[in-house]
């Protein structure tokens, strides 16, 4: 918080933005190292013999085969952005950069809570989780699955 303050970026998108970002680091190098080591290094070595160079291995083969891996964290970051809370309350205020969670929670008062808005709230959003996780769960499973067996 303070050195969001200090950089004058509070009530931004662009401190959401940096601060979502740093904490999706760690999860997606985790899950992106793991696949990684699993990929068959002869691979790359029989495309070195074949005279590619490095950005041409990358690109043709280990970037094509990390898409699982890709795909699954970046479904599981916007999963957790999406239902972010803390970050988005302290660094933000006001309607206009009000977050869903956060704006779900304005829907409780001091004194009174309108249930039936918080419950309609809570509904629509999580339609998009649900969707994500319906049409994509395959491939969050495989990704998950693939990184973790050495193989």
């Amino acid at each position: 918080y303070l050195l969001i303050s200090d950089l004058g970026l509070l009530n931004t998108r662009i401190a959401l933005i940096i601060v979502y970002t740093v904490f999706a680091f760690p999860l997606a190098i985790a899950i992106l190292t793991a696949f990684m080591r699993s990929i068959p290094r002869e691979l790359e070595e029989s495309a070195m013999i074949d005279g590619a160079g490095l950005v041409r291995i990358f690109t043709s083969i280990t970037l094509p085969l990390s898409m699982p891996a890709i795909a699954t964290a970046a479904i599981l970051k916007f999963l957790t952005a999406w239902n972010e809370f803390i970050f988005a309350m302290m660094l933000t205020s006001g309607n206009r950069l009000r977050t869903l969670p956060v704006g779900l929670a304005s829907f409780r008062g001091e004194h009174q809570t309108d249930y039936a808005s918080l419950f309609v709230g809570m509904v629509i959003t999580m339609i998009p989780t649900l969707l994500v996780y319906v049409l994509l769960s395959e491939r969050i499973m495989r990704g998950v699955a693939s990184g973790a067996v050495k193989g």
